[in-house]
């Protein structure tokens, strides 16, 4: 199933934050209302900056390729040398 930037980002909070937008907004660093409007879809998509943060947060370590294309495993793999 294909799902929106938007939808990924509600997953984010769902599933790492049992569904507390404002959670992953501190954890993140990105204004509550921000996240908020993209998670309901009133702001279509997410600005570069929110994206960012959301991907390079390592709390959360979430794939940027899963974050901004739906693609591979949502959490980063960490690799055995």
């Amino acid at each position: 199933m294909n799902t929106t930037i938007n939808q990924r980002i509600k997953e984010i909070a769902d599933k790492l934050c049992n569904g507390n937008i404002s959670e992953v907004a501190r954890v993140v660093g990105v204004k509550q209302q921000t996240l908020r409007s993209i998670v309901t879809g009133k702001q279509n998509k997410p600005g570069f900056e929110t994206l960012y943060k959301i991907a390079v947060n390592d709390k959360f370590e979430i794939s940027a390729d899963w974050l901004l294309r739906g693609k591979v495993r949502c959490r980063r793999v960490q690799w055995m040398l």
